[in-house]
């Protein structure tokens, strides 16, 4: 009988998950806070929460109330983590069952490389919208990283299929 050496990457996938069910929440709870403001109950939550304790305030780092636009700007981030771990799960699943260098990987390590690069532009949070717009060089170095990983796992799953067949 055959024993996967790679099964403790089962905790990975239960960490993946917990990591998804964390970014699904906040995602939920962006979109509430994002029709809040919309829909003007912001405004009444501060006045309630005023009337019970005069000294209460609630503002932004900018001051006053958020952009509902800034908000829709971190569901894209929300968004782009969950898609990540979405990949690194898929990528732990096909680990654990011995799928190592197939072309699902490399489609999966690619993917990761380009959510990385779109994290560059919303993950920060830095969202100044003129000459001085941030870019997060982390993220586009790793997305460089994990490109160039998805390249060494395209050659070798090249030369896994040339094996398969070689008697």
């Amino acid at each position: 009988m055959k024993t996967n050496k790679l099964s403790y990457l089962k905790y990975g996938v239960w960490f993946t998950n917990f990591m998804m069910a964390l970014d699904i929440l906040a995602l939920i709870l962006s979109v509430i806070f994002a029709a809040a403001i919309q829909f003007g109950w912001w405004n009444r939550l501060i006045e309630m929460a005023s009337e019970s304790d005069p000294n209460f305030t609630i503002t932004t780092a900018g001051g006053g109330v958020p952009s509902v636009w800034f908000i829709l700007l971190d569901m894209l981030a929300i968004g782009v983590v969950l898609a990540i771990l979405y990949c690194i799960r898929r990528f732990f699943k096909n680990l654990i069952v011995d799928r190592i260098f197939v072309a699902d990987n490399v489609k999966l390590i690619r993917w990761v490389a380009i959510f990385l690069a779109i994290s560059s532009f919303v993950g920060s949070g830095n969202y100044a919208f003129d000459a001085r717009y941030v870019i997060d060089v982390t993220y586009l170095f790793a997305a460089l990283v994990v490109w160039v990983i998805s390249k060494v796992f395209e050659r070798a799953n090249e030369i896994a299929e040339e094996n398969e067949f070689t008697v």
